[in-house]
This record gives C-alpha cells, structure tokens and sequence, in this order.
C-alpha cells in the first residue's frame, strides 16, 4: 500500500517536471520574417543532424528567438537515455529602415 501511495505521488510529479517549456528572448522593432527549425541533439553535446546558426543578412537584427521543448520531446530523452532530444526553435528577423541607401555590412576600425 505504501508502494501504491508513493508511484501515485511520484507519476503526477514526473509528468509536471517535464511538460511544456519557451524560452523566448525579444528585441525592438517590428517582425518580419518567420522561420522555424527543429534540432536533433542529445544530451551528449553532438546533434544527429547537421546544425547551421541562424545569420541574418547584413545588418538585420533578430527580433525575437524562442526555444521551445514539449511533454514528448522530453519523453524521447528519458527513453533515449539523452542520446536524441530534439528541440524547436523559432526565430524572426526585424524590419529595417531603408532610405534608398545600401547598408553596409559593420566592419572593425583598423
């Protein structure tokens, strides 16, 4: 009974601990475009898949970036045992002000 007692304390908790988790970080201005990617990692520091960071053109900034992890990806790690955990991310990029003029890309002083 008190084994009975302990699982159903312990299951509800375990379910909470890995549910639904965004990390978003915001910037000025207005959004432009809207991508999303989903990476193949694991827990080990190597991604299954090739993964390429987003570089925005010139100098256009990224206006918002979320990172976002649910019930099942979480599941797959446990299951995995860290070897796949995937993860989605989803960024913008912002709206620029363009006076006819071509921005250059910013370069150090010499």
């Amino acid at each position: 009974m008190k084994k009975l007692a302990i699982n159903l304390f312990l299951l509800p908790c375990l379910v909470l601990v890995c549910a639904c988790q965004h990390v978003n970080v915001k910037g000025d201005g207005t959004p432009d475009i809207h991508k999303t990617e989903t990476i193949h990692g694991s827990y080990y520091n190597f991604y299954w898949s090739e993964y390429k960071p987003v570089k925005t053109a010139g100098r256009v900034p990224l206006y918002r970036v979320r990172v976002g992890d649910n019930y099942l990806y979480a599941l797959a790690g446990v299951l995995s045992l860290g070897l796949y955990r995937p993860l989605d991310i989803e960024y913008w990029t912002a709206k620029t002000e363009k006076d006819g003029e071509i921005e250059e890309d910013w370069a150090p002083a010499k």
